[in-house]
């Protein structure tokens, strides 16, 4: 059985492009001398899919050779086609190896009754053990728990790397699969999460630079100190998380190294010729494209099963009434976390959790459907009036919701009719597609779109009689202007960042005819996706 703490090592580089073996094995040394269970080279931390065939293999060579019996290896294997898969495994099953990492096809999302083919014909294809790598944010499909029973049936499959995030799928998994079928977190933050419903360790990108750290955690939950456990999970989650502020498969090649070798220059050739394609691309397109025109935007939500995102939202609340000096702000901060469940074509499924401050708990997860057409809830996300709600009472907002597209530098200006007689909103919102950009946030860095909002003086109106009956009462006229700017990532339309301030001003209603005081509210709150997966 696999358990403990298994380290997905980097591969390293030279400035020429080529594999730092020397560098290589400093690593391995570091990570033979821990407490660790086992090493995974050519895992997507060790940057697989920037390496060669040859450099593949040769990397695994060089592993066994160092190791020598000493750790298990796990190697990083598949790619989204059976046959090459196939064929490349005919190359490593004369490679002393514990296991194969294998990974879900990427890319083509097969259905269910294909992923279990797909595994099928690889275990008739080798003696090696086969753990099965579940990572839907980078594959586009999502392993259900029973097709994961039905592959661990298969006589050399022994465990799954399980990166979904999804805890109530893992929980499954544990329960309906054998007892000596090895559950690995894929996720050094839920680690010990997933530990506590039935996984046996982890896969781990952290363990390369704190191999003891993660290796006592686990072990100390694996022997019943639990407070130890989260003691050491708690100490090291920010410089956890801090390890994923970047993207892996970055190979970097310096161009003007001196000690360039045929192989680096072999892949500065390609590079030039890259650089000089897109540069005759770009004049071309100067020359023949009319001005202000743009590539469009695709409009729609784009999630993937199994993605896994954590918001945090900070909220800061100003009130001011004339004459009387204004208030200290309220500052608010909660977390969201968002799973999404299942899709079908039209609609998602997704379970949130609130966690606030103002009620000093975790609020009861709740299960909510999105359509993939409402990309623009995202518009507002920041606890911003739903002033889209009801939108068909307007026969021009629809047709700005229904668009599939749009093009930078688009400007819609929208009027708002919403809401029912009891309470809604009346009056017009600009909305503006300003420009492409990359955005890096605690998630990563994401190329998004930019989106401007700007509303003035938009009507509040209510039914007096209707709010005084369930004891709100209101006595003055209300307005509300909003400014902010929303970042969405291009193609999902996924919420990545934004910040909207709200004002509301009202003006009440003369008392025995004195003065009419006005009152202002002013609302900052911003939204930021902390985590991915």
């Amino acid at each position: 059985m696999f358990r403990g703490v298994f380290t997905a090592v980097v591969t390293p580089f030279d400035n020429s492009g080529n594999i730092d073996f020397k560098s290589f094995e400093n690593l391995l040394k570091f990570q033979l001398q821990s407490n660790i269970s086992g090493i995974v080279p050519c895992g997507s931390t060790g940057e697989a899919s920037s390496l060669d065939e040859d450099e593949y293999i040769d990397v695994l060579k060089f592993v066994v050779e160092k190791v020598n019996g000493k750790k298990k290896i796990i190697a990083g294997f598949g790619t989204n086609s059976t046959q090459k898969t196939l064929k490349l495994i005919k190359k490593v099953n004369n490679i002393k190896l514990d296991a194969l990492l294998v990974i879900i096809p990427y890319y083509n999302k097969p259905t269910q009754k294909g992923i279990i083919e797909h595994f099928k014909l690889i275990c008739q294809n080798t003696d090696h053990k086969i753990i099965i790598y579940n990572i839907p944010s980078r594959t586009g499909i999502n392993a259900i728990p029973q097709t994961i029973l039905e592959i661990s049936k298969f006589k050399n499959v022994v465990g799954i790397k399980e990166a979904s995030g999804n805890l109530e799928q893992i929980s499954e998994i544990a329960r309906i699969t054998d007892k000596n079928f090895s559950i690995l977190s894929g996720d050094d933050t839920l680690t010990l999460p997933i530990m506590s419903v039935g996984g046996n360790g982890v896969i781990s990108v952290a363990s390369n630079i704190i191999p003891n750290e993660i290796s006592d955690m686990c072990l100390s939950f694996e022997n019943g100190n639990i407070k130890k456990a989260i003691e050491i999970h708690q100490k090291y989650f920010n410089f956890i998380k801090s390890m994923f502020r970047e993207i892996n498969r970055i190979r970097y090649f310096n161009q003007n190294h001196s000690q360039q070798q045929a192989n680096g220059k072999r892949y500065n050739k390609k590079l030039y010729a890259v650089v000089a394609g897109l540069a005759i691309v770009t004049v071309l397109a100067a020359v023949l494209v009319p001005q202000g025109l743009s590539n469009p935007v695709r409009l729609g939500l784009q999630y993937t099963i199994g993605d896994h995102m954590v918001y945090d939202i900070s909220s800061q609340i100003t009130g001011h009434q004339v004459g009387i000096p204004s208030s200290s702000p309220t500052v608010v901060n909660s977390t969201i976390v968002l799973d999404v469940l299942s899709f079908d074509g039209e609609n998602y499924v997704l379970n949130e959790t609130l966690s606030s401050p103002m009620v000093n708990r975790t609020l009861p997860q709740i299960t909510i459907n999105i359509s993939k057409t409402n990309y623009y809830d995202n518009f507002l996300a920041p606890g911003g009036p739903n002033v889209f709600y009801k939108a068909d009472n307007n026969p021009t907002l629809p047709t700005y919701l229904a668009k599939s597209q749009v093009n930078i530098g688009d400007i819609w200006q929208m009027p708002i009719s919403t809401g029912n007689e009891s309470c809604g909103l009346t009056g017009e919102i600009t909305i503006k597609f300003s420009g492409i950009q990359d955005l890096t946030v605690p998630a990563g860095t994401f190329k998004t779109f930019k989106i401007e909002i700007q509303a003035d003086n938009i009507a509040i109106h209510y039914d007096s009689a209707y709010l005084r009956s369930i004891n709100l009462a209101v006595n003055g006229n209300y307005t509300l202007s909003l400014s902010g700017t929303t970042y969405l990532e291009q193609n999902t339309c996924r919420l990545i960042k934004s910040d909207l301030t709200q004002y509301v001003t009202i003006t009440q209603q003369s008392v025995n005819n004195g003065d009419v005081p006005t009152i202002t509210s002013t609302t900052h709150t911003e939204k930021t996706l902390m985590y991915c997966k």
